[in-house]
């Protein structure tokens, strides 16, 4: 069982649907469960004839407020490799997570 429903699962660096039934060799598979928005669950877990079945749940996370300016203004904005739009966004992200920003700005025209 998984919630949120919606949650992404990759089990040995393999992602499956979630709200399906996956079926395992017996031994020790590396499972991640991930939604933006809720903690990260990276952990072992070891499948036999007895323990088949496996209950997580993501907790969500504490969201910061963060504002973004530049100069020039219209600056685009990309977190974790995803466009967030123009300059001037004000988001909440979670901060735990480390996340990456990158801001481009479009070179004005030279004029010769």
């Amino acid at each position: 069982m998984l919630q949120p429903k919606d949650a992404q699962i990759t089990i040995d660096g393999k992602r499956y649907a979630s709200g399906t039934a996956i079926e395992l060799s017996k031994g020790r598979h590396r499972i991640k469960i991930e939604k933006e928005g809720f903690k990260t669950i990276e952990k072992t877990m070891d499948v036999s004839k007895s323990k088949v079945y496996f209950n997580y749940t993501l907790s969500e996370v504490d969201l910061q407020a963060v504002q973004i300016k530049s100069r020039p203004s219209g600056a685009q904005i990309y977190i974790n490799g995803q466009d967030k739009g123009v300059m001037g966004l004000l988001g909440r992200r979670d901060g735990s997570k480390g996340d990456c920003l990158r801001i481009e700005v479009q070179a004005p025209p030279e004029i010769f």
